[in-house]
């Protein structure tokens, strides 16, 4: 396996502003990956750990680890004629109704039941993260992984995040998307290196002293090195989402990580996909 690497403070700004890591926590990824800490990803890395399957869109077996450019990425269509090319006459209905892909459009309720993954992807020089969503029709459930290495292999840190969730409305802002609110009834951090331990320790997270592979509840009090917010500040993310066949697209998220309020709700798309397994 290839020693982890964080080439440079560059990139760790880069992952901070994907991850919504404070200074705090951007350190020690670099303490973490100069230390060459060579492990594997999380057992089950691949898949959800928990209701909302929020595998953060079960990120696995996704499509292939392309960064599709969500613009690009949308699911082609069949060909739009219609009837028997070489009779030239229509062909017969077999009066089926079309298979229902969940896809936004009009007022019909958008579906976003499965598990849902990003491609492995790069947040800059040697930092890579994946995304693995689990939903049902009523919850959702997150894990944001972080690794050293481009293959996603050697696991740095995951945040796992889950709760029940509403669709409210078409976005009135973002054409095809809809408004929704996501709440949470879980935060767990478990750190896979040293260095994030102790991070975790110093900042003050937690309950209980850190250990490498035991993950953590920071519901409650939060961890603002992770850019967590505690429950009582922060009961809901009211976001935004997509879907055109099997890719979906959430909103693209503030720096300060706060999407507390629906004054704070994006006004426009993330551009990383997640794929449907």
């Amino acid at each position: 396996m290839r020693r982890a690497t964080l080439e440079t403070m560059t990139t760790l700004q880069r992952l901070k502003s994907l991850c919504l890591l404070s200074a705090v926590a951007v350190e020690a990824l670099a303490l973490a990956a100069c230390a060459g800490d060579e492990r594997e990803g999380p057992e089950g890395a691949d898949t959800m750990s928990d209701s909302r399957g929020e595998s953060t869109g079960g990120e696995t077996p996704m499509n292939p680890a392309t960064t599709a450019d969500p613009t690009t990425g949308q699911a082609t269509t069949g060909d739009s004629t219609t009837g028997d090319s070489t009779t030239g006459e229509p062909e017969e209905s077999t009066g089926a109704p079309a298979e229902d892909s969940g896809s936004s459009g009009g007022d019909e309720a958008l579906s976003l039941a499965g598990d849902w993954t990003s491609p492995c992807f790069d947040v800059g020089d040697g930092t890579f993260a994946v995304l693995d969503f689990a939903l049902s029709d009523e919850d959702w459930a997150v894990d944001y992984q972080v690794y050293g290495d481009d293959a996603c292999s050697v696991a740095l840190v995951t945040v796992h995040i889950e709760g029940p969730y509403e669709l409210e409305a078409p976005s009135a802002v973002v054409d095809g998307a809809w408004d929704g609110v996501f709440a949470f009834d879980a935060k767990t951090i478990t750190p896979y290196a040293q260095p994030l331990v102790d991070a975790l320790d110093g900042a003050g997270c937690g309950a209980d002293a850190w250990e490498i592979d035991v993950g953590q509840s920071v519901a409650e009090e939060g961890c603002a090195a992770f850019g967590q917010y505690p429950l009582a500040d922060c009961a809901a993310d009211y976001d935004i989402v997509s879907r055109d066949g099997d890719t979906m697209f959430f909103g693209s998220r503030p720096m300060d990580n706060d999407m507390c309020t629906p004054e704070r709700r994006p006004v426009e798309l993330s551009p990383l996909p997640l794929t449907l397994q």
